[in-house]
């Protein structure tokens, strides 16, 4: 589920609980997983208040340590630990998408910043992604090799971007 802490615990919705729900949208998007799988919405909403996410590098070997701190802060249990505007937000993606790879200045190539999402384990209760989209009438995703998400990268960030100013 998308929803913050805050919301799970029945607390009201700030502007960084919508920040929260996107960060949750791009950890999706980059790791093909939501942080806090389960099959009963309760335990879900208990994860959400109470567990830290998977770091997205134990997920994706090769997104830049910049990226994941800002995911990761967005990402935080208590709303005044995240971002506080999407300006915010979108001045710490300007600023992880500048330090590239390894902090060696911009990333000019697609290709420095292309994630590669590792054989992790299927969370249980949730059927293969190959069944999934079986079950579903849709030919499965085929995994992605290194380096073959290059321009989904950029298209991400870019995304993120004009997301995060909608929200300004």
């Amino acid at each position: 589920s998308y929803f913050s802490p805050e919301q799970a615990s029945g607390q009201q919705a700030v502007a960084e609980s919508d920040l929260y729900s996107m960060a949750i949208v791009v950890y999706e998007l980059l790791t093909r997983r939501v942080p806090f799988a389960n099959p009963n919405p309760v335990a879900v909403a208990m994860a959400q208040v109470n567990e830290p996410p998977p770091p997205l590098r134990s997920i994706v070997t090769d997104v830049p340590a910049a990226l994941d701190s800002v995911i990761m802060k967005a990402l935080a249990k208590n709303p005044a630990a995240r971002y506080h505007s999407g300006a915010a937000l979108v001045a710490a993606l300007t600023d992880a998408q500048g330090h590239g790879v390894g902090g060696r200045g911009r990333a000019s190539k697609a290709a420095a910043v292309a994630p590669t999402v590792r054989n992790a384990p299927i969370a249980p209760g949730r059927a293969p992604a190959a069944a999934t989209f079986a079950a579903a009438g849709r030919p499965p995703i085929a995994p992605r090799r290194a380096g073959s998400g290059g321009a989904l990268a950029a298209l991400l960030t870019t995304a993120i971007l004009l997301i995060a100013a909608v929200l300004v």
